[in-house]
């Protein structure tokens, strides 16, 4: 029987400034990451029945990554991050799927899988380093538009 799972090495996060034409930057060395969506739910019980409201999809992406001190000019690595944090900048994102071929030999192109796009600021990051291991950031996304493509 066949595993049609989507590997998590095949998902990318990548940002660029809102309103560019810029690259997109896939956040260096990512050691995992998660995309949380979440909406606001009201419950009215009323004498024709319970009504239910539901608010527009928010969340977050966050995730953790090692910092590269030489990342590629297609890499987002913390000072990156950080940077847009501080600074506030608006961003546009890509949460999806690399190109890839499972074991089957099926291909499959770029946010054939998986694809949320939007806009959205960094909105926490923590620098951490210990004795023996290397230096690692975690961080928070903060969309304030998503869509599922």
């Amino acid at each position: 029987m066949a595993d049609n799972s989507l590997q998590a090495v095949y998902i990318q996060f990548q940002v660029r400034e809102a309103g560019t034409s810029d690259t997109y930057k896939e956040l260096v060395c990512t050691i995992d990451d998660q995309l949380q969506l979440t909406n606001d739910v009201t419950e009215t019980n009323t004498r024709c029945g319970n009504k239910v409201g539901v608010s527009e999809a928010k969340g977050n992406i966050s995730g953790n990554a090692v910092y590269n001190i030489t990342p590629t000019s297609g890499q987002a690595s913390y000072d990156d991050v950080a940077g847009w944090q501080i600074n506030k900048t608006s961003l546009e994102f890509q949460y999806q799927n690399e190109a890839f071929t499972d074991d089957e030999g099926n291909s499959y192109s770029a946010g054939d899988v998986l694809n949320f796009t939007g806009e959205g600021k960094f909105v926490d990051s923590t620098f951490t380093g210990g004795d023996k291991d290397v230096a690692k950031f975690s961080f928070t996304f903060k969309p304030t538009s998503i869509t599922k493509a």
